[in-house]
């Protein structure tokens, strides 16, 4: 998008210029004129107009005061304070003492509406980044704009500020992270000189006092703070509109080379597989990102050297620009079949790569080096796909009307967005018809991005925990180093483990390089000085790992593009931005117990006597090292100190030019080609590819297992590996990408680890989904109508298809290696366990990354926090005081759109540093909570111990007054089952799932199948002779007090794909002879012979085991006859009489329960372990008399309500007899049964003790009783 101003500028995105020209136009809203304040009868162009005259004659004014040489600080004064009061409707404009924020004084000089908007005057022509003793505290100078920029991220009440010094007028924002300047710039001196009257108007529109609101609004209650919204939502749309135009820009390159008829060269390398279609892919990438380099570095003024002549720069512009080519690519006569501006564009890159005087170029290397893209630099394209490919890139349609991109101001949002789109592609190229093109189809989107684990973060999220994990590192670093803090913040490290695009790291760069430019300044920085900030950090600071190569290369452009310091290389970053698999490594600490002998369990396509040769083969070689392991020359040591001092001497030697640059680069090749190095990494490559060594047959593949006679031998230099050893490994290693951290950054690990851990990674099950593997292969398989179906015809595949029975064996067994290793290999203790997802093992990972002062920062489901699977890694950071902070969104509808939003997220912070008490804000539903009040609160370890002794886990209170309301509700009740504790299980319960509905589903039978056998329906049971058939009773089909909720009688796809059932009316209920239909039977026998030894009663007490802490209620229990019952609802028996149970009954149906339930249940499910810490009253509370009712005990008093609620039909007589009821069943009366449970309730609140006040609030939470 290009402004139409000349004397105006937007730095860092503060307004996009298509939001200025709306403006211009009257077109951006809150725009008539008595918005402005114009009265009634007048026109506010012809206002403009009027004010024009009168800002020039103040003008005039400055110029003759300059001219007789004024004093510069009055001058500006008196022109400022006119210009702003007489043009600009700044009534409210006064003088302000030094204001003082935070024990920090700012000596602002003049607030406006109430000092909402402050106004700081520099002298004539000071400049407005010229650090000064007037703005200044203390010994520190700042400039007018540092000053500006201050207070408004320290005060709350303003948010937009003003800094002018006669010539140049600046309009801010409060920018908090204080990286990328954001500003919105006026040239007074040339809108007066040159009379710029459009420019001053947009000017007028944009400042008027009227623009800020009125003093009586909170501060962002504004048409300025309005309009940047709207332009933000704008450039939401824009980015889709990106994404389009680079995937269009790749397909017209693509296309273009693999036509062209010169190119031969590119045809044969592309037919004789020399070179595939996604290595084409990869260098059409590199070329797109050259072109957005080149783009956005001349749009920021930064390709050329400030010292660059300017006829170089002319003739640059002139005739090589992308520029050029921009402008050219919009006449539809430029596109033709010549070749020309291919072959100058070419000289372009040679001339950015190398360097070029004639040109003004530095030598730039990285992206524009020769490696880059060899095989597209030696072709030929046409002028008409190039111009093309560049239109894509340049031009946006809006409206009908071409809007130019506006790269200069594009972040890390917009690069990640078009990565997200580029990992979607999937390339083809068909050579006879010299076609490239890419996949269409359901097996192309998302694809890629979730086999890569890649997924894009929203800013605001990544900006939280930047103040939560670095801000204090750096805070420490500065305070440890009073003498040299710029160094101690450069000798940082920062890494994010599965970096994707870079956008953490791209924050972390910027706001660390804002901490160094302001110490190097001693104050507020200039662009340059921040600019050299951003250079250091990104090259000595900055880490990163991806699965994805395509991801880091897309990293390694976007730090590039963001830290490019005009005269100077681009830095080199291979040696800290490396491929691999983040999670599948070894450890010194791993490797010096030699090889587990569980490495050697067999997997998908072992054969199990192989394997257990193998095991005992290692096990019997262990044993007989023990005794020898110190006698032997270990190289190891010497080996990783060799390795560790080149490394640190690579990071000591310069970069500022090309030469330099690419002698690290030589470094870095002999560092990984040297002796030290590759033996080091093939004796971690040899201890993780024991884990998934292909265990088949018996001959040389077995002979070189590397079990651990062959493994220490090889660790230890005494001989060679065999050969079919070092191809193995080899193979597996590039197969399973091994990544050895403690190899990868020595140096970084020679100090314990890095400072600062961030990142959002893949939240994904590492064992291989049937569907997500078939959707894209085979429909038939995807769409099978329950597991066991799909398993037979997965099973059936050798003779129906042999190569994708092959390709599923294949995955299969990659999956089941990963899932072996990090279960067995030790290295994930915490969280290799179980259906193993990869959000917890990097949340186990980043911990074991941190140094000793370390803090690390990441995204992943709320679950970590409280879910049952992860307790042991959250009672670790709790016992060991790391938990820092945690802050939990609801994902409902906002911030990442690609998640389902019944999967809350956290922002979780741990600190090597130990907490007294972790800081908590849960069920947060905005982007960012920009004040958390009472969602803010803390918990203390002895907290964890009383909420959930079993397992320490984390409650979800939603405010500080839940946490109290629940911690005297615990210190009461005790919790239902205490798994420490001999006694703790005062219920007597066992816990039981009766029916998988997935890997029983072979002994369902539907109705059409019963029925066609001769069985006859009897209500809801089958019968046929003496045989019987069971309901298969599901979840959905029960709720509280009430067993016939829902029915597969009716439904219907469309119930089916909402996931709920038809209801039971009050009429239907009213019946008491009708019960629900389920979806399928089971025979009684197979139910009888489960239930053998558990309980002889003809009715069950079970719980939906699917739920959520926002549904209109959290545990749904319900007594249900006697069935066969899906394991989404799991039963509980229990030792105490049935009367009794049916106080436990009532107690799990109660409100209050569910309100503390509430503050418990992170995931989707209502697990075991969460039931039996829920605050449940003892049986022991019943047999006490009932306050309310002397005469009668607890259990007299609420057992008849209960009978009543629950016996409402035929099917629960047993109930009813087994609790000393022998009537017939209770009509449903549906005002009754509201009095009933409002009774009870009352009952359960009086014995938990919670006051009136208390009651009030928690029925306050509860949707339906707000309704």
């Amino acid at each position: 998008s290009q402004l139409a101003f000349e004397a105006l500028s937007i730095e860092g995105s503060l307004l996009s210029p298509e939001w200025l020209g709306r403006l211009a136009q009257l077109d951006a809203g809150q725009q008539s004129e008595s918005d402005y304040r114009v009265p009634r009868g007048l026109n506010l162009r012809d206002e403009i107009g009027r004010y024009w005259r009168i800002a020039q004659a103040h003008w005039r004014d400055l110029e003759t005061g300059r001219a007789r040489g004024a004093d510069p600080a009055a001058l500006a004064v008196r022109f400022v304070t006119a210009l702003l009061g007489d043009v600009l409707g700044f009534a409210s404009l006064v003088a302000s003492a030094p204001v003082e924020r935070e024990g920090r004084v700012f000596p602002i000089g003049r607030v406006a509406l109430g000092g909402r908007v402050p106004v700081v005057i520099a002298p004539a022509a000071l400049g407005l980044d010229t650090p000064s003793a007037l703005f200044g505290e203390g010994g520190r100078r700042r400039s007018a704009f540092g000053l500006v920029q201050e207070f408004l991220n320290a005060a709350d009440e303003a948010l937009w500020g003003i800094a002018c010094d006669g010539l140049t007028l600046r309009l801010l924002r409060d920018n908090a992270s204080l990286t990328r300047p954001a500003w919105v710039e006026a040239d007074l001196a040339r809108i007066f000189q040159e009379e710029r009257y459009a420019d001053f108007a947009a000017l007028w529109l944009l400042l008027h006092e009227t623009r800020f609101g009125r003093a009586d609004q909170a501060s962002a209650e504004c048409p300025l703070e309005a309009w940047r919204i709207a332009g933000r939502e704008q450039g939401t749309r824009a980015r889709a509109n990106l994404r389009r135009g680079v995937e269009e820009a790749l397909l017209a390159l693509g296309q273009g080379f693999v036509s062209h008829p010169d190119n031969v060269a590119l045809r044969a390398a592309l037919s004789d597989r020399a070179l595939s279609p996604q290595d084409l892919f990869q260098q059409l990438f590199r070329l797109v990102y050259r072109l957005i380099f080149l783009l956005t570095a001349e749009e920021r003024g930064v390709l050329h050297a400030p010292d660059a002549p300017d006829a170089a720069r002319a003739l640059y512009d002139e005739g090589y620009s992308l520029r050029r080519l921009r402008e050219r690519s919009v006449r539809r006569s430029a596109h033709d079949r010549y070749g020309d501006l291919w072959a100058g564009l070419c000289i372009v890159f040679r001339a950015v790569g190398h360097g070029e005087a004639r040109l003004g170029l530095t030598a730039l290397g990285g992206l524009f080096a020769p490696a880059q893209c060899p095989d597209l630099d030696a072709a030929k394209v046409q002028n008409q796909a190039l111009l093309r490919a560049v239109f894509q890139l340049s031009w946006m349609v809006e409206e009908g009307s071409l809007a130019r991109v506006n790269w200069r101001d594009m972040g890390p949002e917009e690069l990640g967005s078009v990565y997200e789109s580029l990992l979607e592609l999937v390339p083809q190229v068909a050579l006879e018809q010299r076609r490239f093109s890419f996949a269409t189809g359901d097996e192309t989107r998302g694809n890629a991005r979730k086999t890569s684990g890649s997924y894009y973060t929203p800013d605001s999220l990544v900006q939280v925990l930047l103040d939560s994990a670095l801000e204090p590192v750096v805070a420490a670093a500065i305070a440890a180093n009073p003498s040299d803090p710029v160094e101690a913040l450069l000798s940082l490290s920062v890494v994010d483990p599965a970096c994707g695009s870079g956008h953490f790291l791209l924050a972390t760069a910027r706001r660390l390089a804002a901490h160094v430019a302001r110490l190097t300044a001693n104050g507020t920085p200039s662009a340059a000085e921040y600019r050299h900030a951003l250079r250091q950090v990104v090259g000595r600071c900055i880490y990163g790992v991806d699965l994805n190569p395509m991801a880091l290369e897309l990293c390694r452009v976007s730090l590039w593009m963001e830290a490019v310091e005009p005269g100077l290389a681009l830095s080199f970053l291979d040696s800290h931005l490396q491929v691999g698999n983040a999670l599948l490594g070894a450890t010194p600490e791993l490797m010096e117990k030699g090889i587990p002998d569980a490495a050697w369990e067999p997997i998908e396509g072992d054969d199990r006597k192989v394997a257990s040769a193998l095991k005992k083969r290692n096990k019997s070689e262990a044993k007989g090292q023990q005794g020898f392991e110190a006698l032997w020359s270990k190289p190891a040591a010497n080996e990783v100190d060799e390795v560790v001092h080149a490394v640190e001497a690579l990071e000591k030697s310069p970069d500022a030019d090309l030469e330099a640059v690419e002698k690290r680069a030589a470094q870095w090749e002999a560092i990984r080609a040297s002796e030290a190095f590759r033996h080091q990494r093939f004796v971690a490559d040899a201890w993780c590819a024991a884990f998934v060594w292909p265990k088949t047959g018996e001959g040389p593949v077995l002979d070189a297992a590397p079990t651990n006679g062959l493994w220490r031998q090889i660790r230890d230099g005494r001989g060679h590996a065999p050969a079919l050893t070092t191809e193995t490994v080899r193979a597996l290693t590039v197969q399973y990408r091994f990544f050895h951290w403690h190899l990868a950054f020595p140096q970084v690990f020679k100090r314990g680890g890095f400072d600062v851990v961030l990142g959002n990674p893949p939240w994904e099950r590492v064992k291989l989904q049937e569907q997500e593997f078939f959707a894209s292969r085979n429909e038939a398989i995807a769409g099978a109508t329950n597991a066991a179906a799909r398993k037979r015809l997965i099973a059936a595949l050798p003779q129906t298809d042999e190569g994708l029975w092959k390709a599923w064996c294949e995955a299969s067994r990659e999956a089941e290696g990963q899932s072996h290793f990090v279960r067995q290999s030790a290295r994930f203790p915490l969280c290799g366990k179980g259906d193993v997802n990869t959000y917890p093992l990097f949340a186990e990972h980043n911990r074991a990354l941190m140094g000793p002062l370390g803090r690390a920062g990441f995204i992943v489901p709320t679950g970590i926090a409280t879910d049952e699977g992860t307790s042991a890694f959250l009672r670790a950071i709790v016992e060991r005081r790391q938990f820092q902070q945690i802050v939990s969104f609801e994902n409902e509808g906002t911030s990442f759109g690609n998640v389902n939003n019944r999967q809350s997220f956290c922002l979780l912070t741990i600190s090597m540093s130990p907490v007294s008490k972790t800081r908590m804000i849960f069920n947060v539903n905005q982007p960012l909570p920009t004040d958390a009040g009472p969602l803010d609160f803390e918990l203390s370890p002895d907290d964890f111990s009383l909420f959930n002794p079993n397992t320490a886990n984390c409650p979800t209170f939603r405010t500080r007054r839940d946490a109290e309301i629940n911690r005297g509700v615990y210190q009461r009740a005790g919790i239902l089952w205490r798994t420490d504790d001999e006694k703790g299980n005062a219920w007597g319960l066992r816990f039981m799932r009766l029916f998988d509905m997935a890997n029983d589903s072979g002994l369902f039978r539907s109705r059409a199948e019963l029925e066609a056998a001769g069985w006859t329906l009897d209500r809801n049971h089958f019968r046929r002779g003496e045989e019987e058939m069971l309901p298969l009773f599901e979840a959905k089909m029960a709720h509280l007090f009430d067993h016939r909720f829902g029915t597969y009688e009716g439904a219907t796809q469309a119930h089916y794909n909402k996931g709920f059932l038809p209801r039971f009316t009050d009429g239907d209920h009213q019946d008491r002879n009708r019960l629900v239909l389920p979806d399928s039977w089971v025979e009684s026998k197979e139910v009888n012979a489960r239930l053998e030894g558990r309980d002889a009663r003809d009715w069950f007490l079970g719980w939906r085991d699917i739920t959520r802490r926002t549904e209109m209620r959290t545990v749904v229990a319900c007594i249900i006859p006697k069935a066969a019952i899906g394991h989404t609802m799991p039963l509980m028996f229990s030792d105490a009489a049935p009367a009794l149970v049916a106080m436990l009954y009532a107690n799990l149906c109660s409100f209050v329960l569910d309100y503390t339930a509430r503050q418990k249940v992170g995931g989707a499910h209502l697990t075991y372990n969460y039931l039996k810490q829920l605050p449940v009253l003892p049986p022991s509370t019943y047999s006490a008399k009932a306050p309310w009712s002397l005469a009668m005990t607890l259990c007299d008093w609420m057992l008849p309500r209960v009978i009543e609620l629950t016996y409402t039909a035929w099917d629960l007589e047993a109930f009813a007899a087994d609790v000393g009821h022998h009537g017939p069943p209770f009509r449903w009366d549906p005002a009754r049964r509201e009095l009933l449970r409002a009774e009870l309730d009352a009952a359960f609140f009086h014995l938990y003790g919670l006051s009136p006040g208390d009651v009030a609030y928690v029925m306050e939470t509860f949707p339906i009783v707000k309704r």
